[in-house]
């Protein structure tokens, strides 16, 4: 406001540039068109001014409430979703599982035993931190189907867009192609769930809330006829079986989800990994929040 009235140029191109800048840096692209017509806005009305080295102080009052308005809603948006990105049980059907509970007990161990099936191809261990359960739709199996339990490791955003999305396929292929990647143990997982830009940066590192873990995914997948893969096939993009070249061979050599194996198969991977091309075929049942131990 003193600024404002004091030196009205100064106090006015201050004012544009937060009234710019401060939505697009929240809200993006439409933060910037809205901004920028604020902006403009402000710019015509700064016009009743009757010379430029006074301002009525009541357009000035009027002026700067609105530029405090403007940064206020732009930092509230991105401080709510760090907030609720950080509160796992807000997110669309999630509840955190009880610690004390024979469902954690239960989980805790599945996990613990998916870690030592492969502990030998790992320096490090796995500690639980929470357990969250989805409440969504369930399935209903398909008869013949092999279904597995397998784990998916991920960033915190990804997690959330799992959640409320679903699964959806990768814009670059991996090493079979544009899938959706599992692991049948969370220390293979660990290497997506714990690079630099998937977890939050603490808000205060002295605090214990502020300091995640990784997130790992178990999910219920429906594997189905599976393709073995020894070797890296990047044009792999899954069978679609009501396509022209299905009805002309019979579905010969149709498969639903891929294997890549190890080098104890016969492979050239550390641990097996599993892809599905279909987003459809894997549904996520729980959430492990886990640190490393040391091993």
């Amino acid at each position: 406001f003193a600024l404002i009235e004091w030196e009205p140029i100064t106090g006015l191109a201050i004012l544009c540039i937060i009234a710019a800048g401060a939505p697009t840096l929240a809200f993006g692209l439409t933060g910037c068109c809205f901004g920028s017509a604020v902006a403009y806005a402000i710019i015509m009305l700064s016009g009743t001014m009757k010379n430029a080295s006074k301002v009525d102080p009541t357009l000035a009052a009027r002026l700067s409430i609105l530029g405090i308005a403007l940064v206020l809603v732009s930092v509230y948006m991105p401080v709510r979703s760090s907030v609720t990105l950080r509160r796992i049980e807000d997110w669309p059907g999630m509840v955190e599982v009880d610690p004390r509970s024979e469902e954690f007990r239960e989980r805790a161990q599945f996990f613990a035993e998916s870690c030592s099936l492969r502990a030998d191809k790992y320096p490090f261990r796995l500690g639980i931190s929470s357990l969250y359960r989805t409440v969504g739709p369930t399935w209903e199996p398909k008869k013949g189907h092999l279904f597995g339990l397998l784990f998916h490791g991920t960033s915190w955003e990804g997690a959330k867009g799992i959640i409320v999305d679903g699964f959806k396929l990768p814009e670059h292929p991996g090493m079979f192609g544009r899938g959706i990647y599992f692991a049948d143990s969370p220390l293979k997982s660990w290497q997506y769930a714990s690079r630099e830009e998937a977890i939050p940066k603490p808000c205060c590192p002295a605090s214990s809330c502020c300091n995640r873990g990784g997130l790992i995914l178990m999910c219920l997948v429906d594997m189905g006829e599976q393709r073995r893969e020894q070797q890296a096939n990047v044009q792999l993009r899954g069978y679609d079986r009501r396509g022209f070249w299905a009805c002309l061979t019979c579905q010969n050599g149709a498969y639903d989800s891929v294997v890549g194996l190890s080098e104890e198969q016969g492979g050239i991977l550390r641990v097996p990994e599993y892809v599905v091309y279909n987003p459809r075929q894997a549904r996520v049942d729980y959430i492990f929040e886990v640190s490393t131990e040391p091993g």
